[in-house]
């Protein structure tokens, strides 16, 4: 695995861009797509037995077979234990991001969130012709493709042409599946620009004839645009792809234009969370933390009671404690005297929950949770913590008690001058507010 660049990587052309650097990789992979998982092993068998008409004993063609088959299986098993390099590890790098745009090539080092908008094009296109991508019209449409990509990359970057990543749709059928390209452009007016240009105007004419009388192929697009601030990207373990694999011109410290990746290190600093990425403030203006203004529950609810399980369970034992003891005494006939601490007279009682609501009269939020629940609990900390079986010998005297939202039922003990950080905790709270938007539930901290 590489390391995430500290210093960047300066070229004097423009590289290819991940769609037309693939090559072979790609053309593998596709022709691998054509045919049924069946049909390959029966090609296989084929072949083999076509092998078996050779005048080669048959011992030496079966022996071949399984050489090939075992040098394979010990080359995976080498690698899944260490004893070879795993090549599958090949081009990634760590945490990464990318960055958007530079000017400079100094900014490449900068940690800051990027500052540009992006538009992205998604282009499809798949053949629903039993010959799949030998069907009469494939080769001519692949060519039209290409010859576009060719010219955004002759054209770089004055027509906002930044890079291009293609995949196979793997979700949708399991031969012949759809080629997706993401192009990566400055705005969509750049994206405009290209769609009425000569070569895509080529390829559109094109496609408006044959489609008449050709119904099996297929194309799509979707065009989206995202202003500084609304979008952002992560990479862990990855090889450069995506926006990742865009390419931008710079300028050195001698003013010669140069190429560089938008790569950068993502395991420090600003660039290490979703927030810092994004370019939004860590806190709002209050010092409440953002995600404090989230709902508290999908839907959301405009009011709701927080108690503590650990209290109403401790009164439910009492109360049932009590309730079998009176059976007892009915049924045994005699009066039986309940003995402190299980007088049902003076049995424990939880205390009422505490009602939360918005006071904007809106959805409870988050905030509204912590604002109303602290103060509950360690109202009642001493009655908690000997319902826990913890006692208050066993925390520091100035321990205090802390909602975990989303999960009502329980509580996190934090040391008001404890090693974990106001960001760490922060970063719990996060997790459970996403868990319950998600799933309407989250489980309890550990």
């Amino acid at each position: 695995m590489k390391s995430a660049p500290t210093a960047p990587q300066m070229l004097s052309s423009k590289p290819l861009s991940a769609t037309k650097a693939s090559g072979l990789n790609f053309v593998h992979n596709l022709v691998r797509d054509q045919f049924h998982i069946s049909t390959w092993l029966l090609i296989g068998a084929s072949i083999q037995c076509l092998l078996l008409l050779l005048p080669v004993r048959a011992f030496y063609i079966r022996s071949l077979t399984l050489l090939l088959l075992g040098t394979k299986v010990a080359d995976t098993a080498l690698m899944t234990l260490g004893l070879k390099r795993n090549t599958h590890m090949d081009g990634t790098m760590g945490k990464v991001t990318a960055r958007y745009p530079f000017q400079q090539a100094s900014d490449k080092a900068q940690s800051d969130a990027s500052t540009g908008n992006v538009a992205v094009l998604l282009l499809g296109f798949r053949s629903n012709h039993p010959l799949g991508i030998l069907a009469p019209g494939a080769a001519t449409i692949t060519n039209y493709f290409n010859s576009m990509l060719d010219d955004l990359e002759a054209n770089a970057p004055s027509n906002g042409y930044l890079g291009s990543s293609s995949y196979l749709d793997a979700g949708h059928r399991t031969t012949s599946s759809a080629i997706m390209t993401n192009i990566y452009f400055r705005s969509a007016q750049d994206v405009y620009a290209f769609a009425h240009g000569p070569v895509h105007r080529a390829g559109w004419d094109w496609w408006n004839k044959f489609i008449k009388n050709h119904k099996y192929l297929a194309i799509m697009h979707e065009l989206y645009e995202a202003p500084a601030g609304a979008w952002e990207n992560i990479y862990v373990g990855f090889e450069p792809m995506g926006f990742g694999a865009t390419t931008h011109k710079v300028q050195d410290s001698e003013g010669n234009a140069r190429w560089t990746s938008p790569v950068v290190d993502a395991t420090r600093g600003k660039l290490r969370t979703h927030r810092g990425r994004m370019g939004l403030p860590i806190k709002t203006a209050d010092g409440w933390h953002p995600v404090a203004a989230a709902l508290v529950s999908y839907p959301p609810f405009s009011a709701t009671k927080v108690s503590a399980d650990s209290l109403e369970g401790w009164a439910e034992v009492a109360a049932d404690l009590c309730h079998c003891l009176e059976e007892l005494s009915e049924g045994e006939g005699d009066d039986i005297v309940i003995p402190d601490p299980c007088n049902c007279t003076d049995r424990y009682y939880a205390p009422e929950p505490v009602l939360v609501t918005n006071p904007e009269g809106g959805a409870v939020t988050i905030r509204d949770v912590i604002v109303n629940a602290h103060p509950y609990f360690n109202a009642h900390k001493e009655e908690i913590l000997e319902a826990e079986n913890l006692g208050s010998a066993k925390l520091p005297p100035d321990t205090k008690l802390y909602a975990y939202p989303g999960y009502f039922g329980s509580m996190l003990f934090l040391e008001a001058k404890g090693p974990e950080s106001e960001e760490k905790e922060w970063k719990r709270r996060a997790k459970s507010a996403r868990e319950v938007q998600e799933h309407g539930y989250c489980d309890p901290p550990r």
